[in-house]
């Protein structure tokens, strides 16, 4: 008679998820193994390749949405506090995304391009996703209208890139630049360019 599991996948996986945020593209099973208390055997049991694990630990956390959280919410953002406000916490919240991701998207696209079945790709829909709460607010006069989704790529490319870079430094303690001090400048810079302008009045009849 078989032996029941002693640990759920849920902890394993949450152990995964752990690990993969702490150190990221290096991140290995046995590191898993050890932070859950069971054998690397009893993963690979169960998930039978490394990818397979961190793939399932990736996807675990995002819920049944096709969408991650943050970009399944920006459509009840739209009009509520100030846009300074919310464009700053989806900052955070898309960094916190692409600390899991962008590891599980190395590991992954490592064995060589991935196939994302039917229909489109999951990225593409974060885009648009977020393409369409940027063109919500334009269109609610809350920011200057511009081209959606060069500001959504824009917005989204950063975000990439600062985490992109932790990774490349292997230690958030080593970056040169602070996640606050980050998000609180780019959203500056990017409100330089997205603040709707005040027209001119035009001069009375008459005025020099």
């Amino acid at each position: 008679m078989a032996r029941p599991p002693t640990i759920r996948d849920e902890d394993i996986l949450e152990a995964a998820r752990t690990v993969l945020l702490e150190r990221g593209l290096f991140a290995t099973a046995a590191e898993v193994a050890t932070r859950a208390g069971i054998s690397e055997g009893s993963i690979f049991h169960r998930f039978k390749t490394k990818e397979a694990l961190f793939g399932a630990a990736f996807l675990s956390g995002q819920g049944a949405s096709e969408l991650p959280e943050w970009i399944a919410s920006l459509s009840r953002r739209v009009g509520k506090g100030t846009i300074e406000e919310q464009l700053e916490t989806m900052c955070h919240e898309g960094i916190a995304f692409f600390r899991l991701l962008i590891p599980f998207v190395m590991l992954t696209w490592s064995k060589g391009p991935q196939d994302h079945g039917p229909g489109e790709p999951p990225p593409l829909k974060a885009l648009k996703g977020l393409a369409a709460y940027f063109e919500a607010e334009m269109n609610a006069g809350r920011l200057a209208v511009r081209d959606p989704e060069v500001v959504a790529r824009t917005f989204m490319g950063a975000l990439w890139n600062f985490v992109s870079m932790e990774l490349m430094f292997e230690s958030r303690e080593r970056m040169p630049l602070a996640q606050a001090t980050f998000v609180r400048s780019f959203c500056a810079l990017l409100l330089e360019g997205l603040t709707p302008r005040q027209s001119s009045p035009a001069p009375k009849k008459g005025s020099p």
